[in-house]
């Protein structure tokens, strides 16, 4: 939907099956209208496993589905792991988004383990709690009722409306881990 509204996306996966599906325009889940969309904005989209893809990226934006393991808790660790991997390149100050579905508090430590593994500051965080539904994915990223974003400064909340500005003008502003406890 991002490049739809005319920004060029790097979407970076571990798997490299999902990677290559991507890339043939097959996406991973069957959601409407998804490939014609992925078809549709080829020359905005890239598909790598490569998490230095993401070097020269104004943002970040952080999707893993959390994965649930047997007894029904979420593998919290999974996320933070890959998400600091996958961030690992990004140039300093710049903004990420988290919108996985994690616990309150894990977008600070996502925050604390980036800068730990980095020797030149951080990057700012905020919180897009996902509000997709299954089989009403893109109509619901495209026309929500209203967003959710927890933002930590003025600087990320501008640049944030930025982003969101195609998708919505309602934007509900607040701090990060109140954003965060709306998306459990």
């Amino acid at each position: 939907c991002l490049a739809d509204a005319g920004s060029n996306v790097v979407g970076i996966d571990p798997d490299a099956a999902v990677v290559e599906g991507f890339r043939a325009g097959r996406p991973p889940v069957s959601e409407p209208g998804l490939e014609d969309l992925l078809r549709g904005n080829v020359e905005r989209l890239e598909f790598t496993c490569d998490p230095y893809a993401l070097a020269d990226a104004r943002c970040a934006w952080v999707t893993f589905d959390t994965p649930v393991a047997d007894d029904d808790n979420a593998d919290v660790e999974w996320v933070l792991a890959h998400a600091v991997e996958m961030l690992a390149h990004l140039r300093p100050n710049t903004l990420v988004i988290v919108s996985s579905q994690l616990p309150v508090g894990s977008i600070a430590r996502l925050q604390e383990r980036c800068a730990a593994a980095r020797a030149d500051g951080g990057l700012r965080f905020a919180c897009v709690p996902e509000n997709l539904r299954l089989g009403r994915a893109l109509e619901s990223f495209r026309e929500p009722d209203r967003i959710v974003a927890g933002v930590r400064t003025r600087e990320d909340r501008d640049e944030l409306a930025q982003l969101l500005a195609p998708f919505s003008s309602d934007v509900q502003w607040m701090r990060v881990e109140s954003a965060e406890k709306i998306g459990r």
